[in-house]
């Protein structure tokens, strides 16, 4: 029971890190993406929700995709093969655009410039592609995904979502965590109380011998003290009354004077 308690705990220690850790991540990336050009950067990487079935089959909608940053300063020399996945922005208006997760079909090449069309894998057949995209215009190559986890990033972008993922798991772990520490102290107290009654315990132990060695030693004294006293008495019992002698001593002086005198 213990054990399944101690596995319980642990359980319940990862799954609000994770949590926390995951809600964490999203929230720096909202704030690095309306500073960077729309992209999410943590640590050089992005994450984007799919919102539609256009690449179905290799990204499905819902799906988390995890892709590479490429830096500003290294585009001049970045190489892109055809095949791989890329994100670009399509401008839809003047205010609204949206990033678009497409697989490289084709690379154009005029002198040192390079073209790259696109296409999603889940497009009716004899479709247009996208539009051509230069290097500067690709702003990330996909890596991964995360099945149906971009509907959770999805729901933490909201005001509620940011509360339940958030607010409440770090109160959660707070929580915790100082349930934790209560416990720890009052498992701490415990065994320093138990401790004590121990110590309390062996002190009246120890007092309890003292006291019957101090009753032994003090019956032994008293029956010393008693036989020396029956010693005493018997000696006095046996020597004869001074008064007596004497007086035997007088009656025989006197008979003798008597027959002296006579």
């Amino acid at each position: 029971m213990k054990i399944l308690k101690t596995i319980g705990s642990i359980i319940v220690d990862v799954l609000v890190v994770i949590i926390f850790i995951i809600s964490v991540l999203v929230v720096v990336a909202n704030i690095t993406a309306k500073r960077e050009n729309g992209q999410a950067n943590v640590f050089g990487y992005t994450v984007n929700s799919v919102q539609t079935d256009s690449m179905k089959g290799a990204i499905n909608e819902g799906d988390l995709v995890v892709s590479k940053l490429i830096p500003v300063e290294e585009k001049p020399t970045f190489v892109l093969e055809e095949g791989q996945i890329v994100s670009f922005f399509n401008e839809i208006d003047e205010d609204t655009r949206i990033l678009v997760t497409h697989r490289i079909v084709e690379i154009q090449e005029m002198g040192n410039a390079k073209t790259y069309i696109t296409r999603g894998d889940n497009a009716p057949e004899g479709s247009e592609s996208d539009a051509p995209k230069t290097i500067n215009e690709i702003e990330s190559v996909y890596l991964f995904k995360i099945p149906l986890m971009g509907h959770f990033i999805d729901f933490i972008k909201l005001p509620i979502g940011f509360i339940i993922c958030l607010v409440l798991p770090l109160i959660g772990f707070i929580a915790w965590q100082t349930y934790k520490l209560i416990s720890l102290y009052l498992k701490a107290k415990k065994l320093e109380l138990a401790e004590e009654a121990e110590k309390i315990q062996n002190t009246k132990q120890e007092l309890s011998e003292a006291d019957k060695e101090a009753i032994i030693a003090e019956y032994l004294a008293k029956q010393k003290a008693d036989q020396a006293k029956a010693e005493r008495e018997e000696k006095t019992d046996q020597a004869p009354p001074e008064g007596d002698g004497k007086s035997d001593k007088d009656d025989d002086a006197k008979s003798d004077d008597g027959e002296e005198k006579s």
